[in-house]
């Protein structure tokens, strides 16, 4: 079984994190047992540091004691697979660097092992919004990255070793790659004065998870022993995305395709923009567009990967998906009922009560897998699944 995002937040249920922590404050959330070993090792980066057309200066970098390596300190020209002009890391030069205390960054990673793009799938299932995997070797108590934020929430899984973390109270509003809303946009000075105190010291070891929202400044120093983890960066659609969805659908009003009046002439260019501004606001007010949305982001979320592929052995529909709407079980009566959010409900029978919780903490998951849980109610769960499709309370994919 793949770990899934309850499996991360534990002891907090989902509602209780996404109401208390999410967007809100970092989180600690101490080991529980070896959850993470075999999630991602050592083994893991060897092969992937063998898989060398895959790293670039676009994938892997390197920093040491607060600052990027230059390149040319360890890479040469090069082309990819595809025939692009890159810089391609060069060994001996790699692992000079390593042995100086370098921390070494393998950028999008999300797909390149079977359990952490299982994860991803998740975590992307759950919280609406792409998610990006990187992964941090650090070692001999040298620092990587100077006191940051990130234009994204943070999901740091540590894998191996020890690793310091630094906390400040200081908090960027959200961060973007927009102009003068960056981390790399702004000097070391206003930095020291945005970050605040450190608010919190935390000692992450393995099975450990750090969770960081946007904008958070922070930073990180490994132990004396080799550390490795994990970072999943949860990339949401912005309001700025949202206006380029709104632009696509104002061509097919012939209102937006006229011309402007010339700008010599503010009365009509006045006249002409409430127009427009009008036909604006009848647009945002027509329920398609709330379709519309939330369709492009589940297209952006929710793409092609390799669950989805009917490959032998393996039925097509078979994966099957919980709709992230506050869905819980509440006693209705002498009843159980399933509701949501949405105004959807399903009747659940005491029989079904454990098959439902089951699917509920599962967030992404195959028949076979509530089967193999489940071997004596296979066919109460096919009825229990089927209903569930029916309400829209799950997908297939």
């Amino acid at each position: 079984m793949h770990l899934s995002f309850q499996d991360l937040i534990q002891p907090l249920s989902k509602a209780q994190f996404f109401t208390q922590v999410e967007g809100q404050s970092a989180r600690y959330f101490p080991a529980t047992g070896e959850r993470f070993a075999e999630l991602f090792g050592w083994a893991d980066v060897e092969r992937l540091l063998d898989m060398s057309s895959l790293w670039s200066d676009q994938s892997l970098k390197l920093v040491l004691d607060g600052a990027e390596v230059p390149l040319e300190a360890y890479c040469v020209p090069g082309r990819t697979r595809e025939g692009q002009r890159v810089m391609l890391p060069v060994a001996a030069q790699l692992e000079d660097y390593l042995s100086r205390g370098a921390t070494l960054v393998l950028d999008r990673v999300e797909d390149l092992t079977p359990a952490v793009a299982a994860l991803s799938r998740h975590l992307e299932s759950v919280l609406g919004a792409s998610v990006v995997c990187n992964v941090y070797c650090s070692w001999q108590a040298h620092q990587g990255f100077p006191s940051h934020n990130d234009t994204t929430d943070v999901y740091v899984l540590h894998i191996a070793g020890v690793k310091n973390w630094r906390i400040y109270s200081g908090r960027a509003l959200n961060p973007s790659a927009h102009a003068g809303h960056h981390y790399s946009h702004h000097g070391p000075e206003h930095h020291a004065r945005a970050k605040g105190q450190i608010q919190q010291e935390l000692e992450l070891k393995p099975g450990d998870m750090l969770y960081l929202p946007r904008g958070q400044y922070h930073d990180a120093t490994a132990g004396s022993q080799a550390s490795l983890h994990l970072s999943f960066g949860i990339n949401r659609a912005l309001g700025m995305d949202f206006m380029q969805v709104l632009m696509e659908s104002l061509a097919d009003d012939a209102h937006f395709r006229q011309a402007l009046p010339h700008f010599d002439c503010p009365t009509a260019l006045g006249a002409h923009l409430r127009v427009l501004a009008d036909r604006l606001h009848a647009q945002l007010d027509d329920q398609d567009l709330v379709a519309q949305v939330a369709g492009w982001q589940r297209q952006r979320v929710l793409r092609a990967t390799p669950v989805r592929m009917q490959l032998p052995g393996r039925k097509a529909g078979d994966w099957l998906r919980v709709i992230q709407s506050g869905q819980r079980l509440v006693t209705a009566g002498e009843g159980l009922v399933l509701a949501d959010g949405e105004g959807r409900c399903v009747d659940v029978s005491d029989a079904e009560a454990g098959l439902l919780e089951w699917i509920l903490n599962q967030e992404l998951f195959a028949c076979r897998e509530l089967h193999a849980a489940f071997p004596e109610q296979v066919d109460a769960a096919g009825k229990l699944l089927d209903r569930l499709l029916q309400a829209g309370c799950l997908e297939s994919i």
